[in-house]
């Protein structure tokens, strides 16, 4: 009789044994959905980290180019950049841009000036071989009109930027006076390259050909360097802006530029929607 109860009381033990504890089960699904969401969050944070650090640090196109032009005197902003970099190349001192972007001002208003006097200059010398009948020599004389009454305007130009051409202390009427000075000055260089281009077809002497094309080229130069100039100073709210405000086109400028916000809002939802698919499944299991 013992012997039966002893039996039977085994059996009980073992039949309890195999039977799957619920709780067992429910904490072992438990700690598999916890390892599984720590996964799938940190890949979720790893991911938009990454994106985020990537958008950050790999500038636009467009700001390298920028980047590019602000060290090459902001000569991309001038309608004829390649003249404005190798003529202010030699004669601005690059360490004085650390402060002010003043000298890129004045080094280009300068050049203007130098070479609207040595075109004048060039003209007054070749109209010495010209006869005074010559319809060369009107055209070379109203060339030299207009360009004196352009450097008149340039001259006008630099007494207001004062001695040393402080281009950050104009006021507002002071600006709009010379923009009309650099747009009176680059008018007469214009009017007399077009002259320069009409005559020289009409031109027979080989010597008053040869005159009116080195004058001619001489002028096209002082023409560029005053349209420069003028675009520049047409810049100078927009220069000043970037020198003095760096924050505006730096590393965090546009920060959503370049950002696939389609792709990873469709990722963040798809690892919600997996993560709610095994809440339901557990909860469901249990």
């Amino acid at each position: 009789m013992e012997s039966s109860n002893e039996n039977l009381k085994a059996t009980l033990l073992n039949f309890e044994d195999q039977t799957p504890q619920p709780t067992t089960r429910s904490t072992r699904n438990k700690k598999i959905l916890i390892f599984t969401s720590l996964i799938l969050f940190t890949l979720i944070a790893a991911a938009g980290i990454l994106l985020l650090v990537q958008n950050r640090t790999e500038r636009s196109k467009s700001f390298n180019a920028y980047f590019k032009g602000s060290r090459k005197f902001y000569c991309h902003l001038t309608m004829y950049p390649r003249l404005c970099f190798t003529s202010m190349f030699p004669i601005i001192n690059r360490s004085s841009l650390t402060w002010s972007p003043s000298p890129i001002f004045s080094a280009s208003l300068q050049i203007a000036i130098a070479e609207l006097k040595n075109t004048t200059n060039s003209i007054s010398n070749a109209m010495l071989s010209i006869s005074n009948d010559s319809p060369t020599r009107s055209i070379f004389h109203k060339c030299s009109s207009l360009l004196t009454h352009s450097l008149s305007r340039l001259n006008n130009s630099l007494e207001t930027l004062t001695v040393d051409l402080d281009i950050e202390a104009l006021t507002y009427p002071e600006a709009d006076n010379i923009r009309a000075w650099n747009m009176d000055a680059v008018a007469g260089a214009e009017d007399c390259f077009v002259a320069l281009q009409d005559i020289e077809s009409r031109v027979e002497i080989e010597l008053e050909k040869i005159a009116v094309n080195e004058v001619k080229f001489k002028v096209d130069k002082a023409r560029m360097c005053a349209a420069n100039w003028m675009g520049l100073f047409v810049s100078r709210d927009f220069i000043l802006d970037e020198f003095y405000n760096p924050i505006i086109e730096s590393d965090y400028y546009f920060p959503g530029h370049g950002f696939d916000y389609g792709f990873i809002l469709v990722l963040y939802s798809a690892l919600y929607l997996f993560l709610l698919v095994l809440y339901v499944l557990v909860i469901r299991g249990d």
